[in-house]
């Protein structure tokens, strides 16, 4: 009776997809054991079929028999399975299969760092220049702790991953381009935070892979530099872009580039 339900169910799926092709998804339903069925079909109907007409197929087992109506092409292709010469089409991954593939790498990446922390969404971006700053601010004795993790897709070029921190002016942000050209770290801390000078220049350290001194110089650099709120420092391989509001209330915000090799 289950293979039965089976053949049904591949028969019910060819009608309502009538641009699908039957002999792919019917094979994708046999097994060796379906064989000698199979040989009755394809002989059956190679003995009936008239020029110019498709081919009846009629696959019986002992639960029943379902009746399919192939094209030359169709029947080439199950005739083919039989011989041992078919090759199944590559099939694209599914969008509910790729986001629980993203959801399963998401929620490796939270559980191998040992985070409590919610996420929101998921994403196939990998996540470790978010876990490589922690860890190194951490290392450093400065501790901010994520209160969640949201992952937006509304970009088509990146993904778009941040966490507000405490207030507004307090958050952490992650893009991580589609095309694997680039990713970008943002750190915007309030003027109030008291290591905000050392978790921007670890920000600098995390994402270029460089020593404390060498980010201390260039985030000395940026600050030195500050016209109308803003410098910038450009290179081959990364980027760098800080901005400061330094009235009462204000905050600091710095943004590295990393560049594709």
């Amino acid at each position: 009776m289950k293979k039965a339900l089976t053949f049904l169910l591949a028969l019910c799926l060819l009608c309502a997809n009538a641009w699908a092709d039957q002999a792919d998804d019917l094979i994708a339903t046999l097994t060796e054991s379906d064989k000698a069925s199979v040989y009755i079909a394809l002989t059956t109907a190679n003995l009936m079929h008239k020029e110019g007409d498709p081919y009846s197929i009629k696959i019986r087992s002992r639960e029943g028999t379902v009746e399919y109506t192939f094209t030359d092409e169709e029947y080439a292709k199950l005739k083919a399975w039989y011989d041992g010469e078919y090759k199944a089409p590559e099939v694209e991954k599914s969008s509910a299969r790729s986001d629980l593939s993203d959801l399963e790498a998401t929620n490796q990446w939270k559980h191998e760092h040992g985070y409590d922390f919610p996420i929101y969404g998921s994403t196939s971006a990998d996540l470790s220049p978010i876990s490589d700053y922690l860890t190194l601010l951490s290392e450093n004795g400065i501790y901010i702790m994520l209160p969640e993790l949201v992952i937006s897709h509304d970009h088509a070029e990146y993904e778009w991953i941040y966490s507000t921190i405490s207030d507004p002016d307090f958050y952490m942000l992650y893009m991580s381009y589609n095309d694997g050209s680039k990713y970008k770290m943002l750190l915007q801390v309030p003027i109030s935070y008291r290591p905000q000078y050392e978790a921007l220049a670890y920000l600098i350290v995390s994402v270029l892979d460089i020593e404390y001194q060498e980010a201390d110089n260039l985030l000395y650099s940026l600050q030195y530099n500050v016209i109308d709120h803003a410098s910038s420092i450009e290179a081959d391989d990364y980027a760098l872009d800080y901005f400061e509001n330094a009235k009462i209330g204000g905050f600091l915000a710095l943004t590295v580039t990393k560049f594709a090799k």
